[in-house]
């Protein structure tokens, strides 16, 4: 496929390091850096010459050194260095979204047709001048056409083409508008260019068009997380796009399998997991078969589904499922990236991570460390070509080894690791703060973490409270985007005082966070009802340490209200939180002499765990274990009915005998049973020796 005159002469200019091939196609290589750039994974500074000829570009790099002039001389304690860090932090944002979005709008004037206009705006593109091009298509010019095109509605076809232009403009002129981010409401402005663009659109009566406009503006709306909005816009591109025959549309398939990946993101993403998996099912299915004619093309899409729908299955806790996914795209991404290692090296590091992170839940830290280690070599050997770009990269998988390294009790090399990450993202976040002090925080917060586990409460909390503080400030500035990881913490900092017996601390933490998921579930509902339910459950375990009964109970009942609705949509997900809090009310309803109602809850509770084994009988089972050893205890201690506890107690006991030795938690479940089975004077060994005959 040959690439476009337009497309080679921009990227060919300055030193772009952009290698225009007949082997790979330039529109695609733009679409994954523009992807990279967008989600954070790459700024591609081998770009910077590129921007550099941008005017509203060079107004924002200004604006930028201006800022960090101001700061550079001021302590971090002066009274507005906070605002001024802000201030950077904002227009380094800004730089990102207009690095990935001059990219878009490179691709959006390769595409559309021709017109007067566009060819100027493509010259003043060519030469830098985006203020110029704002300037061609006025308003005034717009609507005017609009106008007249529908006058002249006798000459159809004509009439149709010109409507197509019109809308063309529309939208290149959203775009546009979308760049000047000295616009207070620029999204606002280029959404209303983009709706009046949909009226030319429909107004053509062109179909095949009108499903490409709206799915580019329903991308558009999904970049700025308007989720409902862009749903709507996807929904009616896809039904345009039924009612065509594959003749009247070409690339028909690639639309159908974009639409049906974007819808999956945006299930994905409402926590609709059923819905995502099929959307990606049929993503899939279409791409593989344009890959059989098209390799070149369409392998890299194929092995980008494979991938995503592999980050779904691991989000629902579908570990098996996610596995086979993530080896696919890795074969392809490991081929690809042997014809065109600068376009697909990273891909394979990042597949390593992702598969690496499954055999991390799946408790197999050999082969996960196998995996980091590689992804690791990859991405220091990017780096040292393009010095800088893959840091972050190599921090993420630092901070993996390092949980690694805590899953297997080896704290002092997880120290060092997630130390090591850390100071790459300091280094980092002075540059681009917007980028990596997030990640700085979610590091510090697992260091902290892996503090509180190796009984260093100080140093756990000097580190939640730094990654708060850093959250925190980044909420007063984008709300929207870090207000939902200050509940994390506060959660995480109330299990700390929680450790050393500081109940009201911790309860009031927990009423903090619980006050923050609430208001962010007026925004999005579904999103964060599992945090919420969460949250109200340790709210309820710390009530119920504190004796606080009649509160830990009103806190269970309604997480479990929440888990239930829940499951009922995706029961591999929260079923085993509704075991769990079964549990949790036996115990409650146990303590408040209702022994009736709490046999029911406990042996529920053994029913959702023991149907979650039968399915992941390595994942589920003691789970199994501890819900029996409860009613071991239960039988003994209340009901008095010592069959049927010795039986629980020898349940207990043999299902943990197929579980290694050395997990404090499954060894005190195990001292629980043979307490029980001593309590009613009974020897563990001959007991279980006399279960085995009968």
């Amino acid at each position: 496929m040959k690439n476009s005159t337009f497309l080679q002469d921009i990227f060919s200019r300055g030193n772009t390091h952009i290698l225009v091939t007949e082997e790979v196609q330039l529109a695609a290589r733009i679409r994954v850096m523009a992807d990279d750039i967008r989600s954070g994974r790459n700024t591609h500074l081998e770009l910077d010459a590129f921007y550099d000829g941008f005017d509203i570009y060079q107004d924002l790099q200004d604006r930028k050194q201006q800022l960090q002039q101001a700061i550079a001389p001021l302590e971090a304690t002066a009274a507005n260095y906070a605002v001024l860090a802000g201030q950077i932090q904002q227009v380094v944002q800004e730089e990102n979204n207009m690095r990935a979005n001059i990219l878009d709008l490179a691709l959006t004037l390769d595409k559309v047709r021709g017109s007067e206009k566009i060819r100027q705006i493509r010259q003043a593109y060519s030469g830098g001048q985006l203020r110029q091009a704002a300037d061609i298509l006025t308003d005034e010019y717009l609507t005017a056409q609009f106008r007249e095109y529908l006058e002249n509605e006798q000459q159809q076809q004509k009439v149709s083409e010109q409507l197509v232009d019109n809308a063309n403009e529309f939208l290149v002129k959203a775009e546009i508008t979308n760049l000047n981010y000295q616009q207070t409401d620029r999204f606002e402005r280029a959404t209303s260019y983009f709706e009046k663009g949909k009226r030319s659109a429909k107004a053509s009566r062109n179909q095949g068009f009108l499903t490409q406009y709206l799915l580019k503006f329903g991308y558009f709306l999904q970049t700025h997380h308007q989720n409902d909005a862009a749903y709507t816009e996807y929904e009616a591109a896809l039904s345009y796009l039924q009612q065509l025959e594959q003749v009247d549309l070409p690339d028909y398939l690639h639309y159908q399998a974009l639409l049906s990946n974007n819808l999956a993101l945006l299930h994905a993403n409402r926590h609709e997991f059923q819905q995502s998996a099929q959307r990606y099912k049929e993503a899939l299915r279409i791409r593989r078969s344009l890959a059989e004619t098209a390799p070149d093309t369409y392998l890299p899409e194929v092995a980008w589904t494979l991938n995503s729908f592999g980050e779904l299955y691991r989000n629902w806790g579908h570990y098996p499922k996610a596995k086979p996914l993530y080896e696919e795209a890795l074969q392809i991404r490991r081929v690809l990236a042997g014809k065109s290692p600068d376009l697909h090296l990273p891909a394979v590091g990042e597949t390593l991570n992702n598969l690496g992170n499954i055999y991390k839940l799946q408790q197999d830290f050999p082969r996960a460390q196998q995996l980091y280690e590689e992804a690791l070599q990859i991405y220091t050997q990017l780096n040292e070509s393009q010095p800088d770009d893959y840091l972050g990269d190599i921090s993420m998988v630092l901070n993996n080894l390092a949980l690694i390294a805590a899953g297997k009790h080896d704290f002092d090399e997880a120290r060092t690791l997630y130390e090591r990450a850390i100071e790459i993202y300091q280094s980092l976040a002075q540059k681009n703060p917007y980028v990596y002090l997030p990640e700085q925080a979610r590091t510090l917060n697992n260091l902290a973490i892996l503090h509180a586990d190796s009984g260093d409460h100080e140093s756990a909390r000097a580190g939640y409270e730094a990654a708060l503080k850093t959250y925190q400030q980044l909420a007063e500035l984008h709300p929207s985007t870090y207000t939902p990881y200050l509940p994390i913490l506060l959660n995480n900092l109330a299990n700390l005082h929680g450790r050393q017996n500081e109940l009201p601390e911790a309860r009031g933490l927990l009423e903090k966070a619980i006050a923050v998921y609430e208001q962010l579930m007026r925004r999005d509902d579904h999103a964060y009802q599992p945090y919420l339910a969460a949250t109200l459950t340790n709210l309820a375990n710390i009530q119920y340490e504190d004796d606080q009964m009649e509160a830990a109970l009103a806190g269970y009942e309604r997480a479990l209200k929440i888990y239930r609705a829940l499951a009922e949509a995706n029961p591999q997900v929260y079923e085993a939180h509704i075991g769990l809090l079964l549990n949790n009310l036996g115990n409650t309803i146990s303590e408040k002499g209702d022994l009736e109602k709490a046999e029911q809850y406990y042996t529920e509770s053994l029913k959702v765990y023991q149907e979650l084994a039968d399915l992941h009988p390595q994942q589920y089972l003691p789970d199994v274990a501890m819900a029996a050893v409860n009613l071991s205890i239960f039988y003994q201690e209340s009901l008095l009915k010592r069959e049927v506890s010795l039986h629980f107690a020898t349940k207990t006991l043999r299902i943990l005998a197929a579980f290694a030795a050395g997990s404090d938690a499954f060894d005190q479940l195990r001292q629980s049973a043979l307490e029980v089975i001593e309590a009613w004077g009974e020897d563990p060994e001959t007991l279980l020796q006399e279960w085995d005959k009968r």
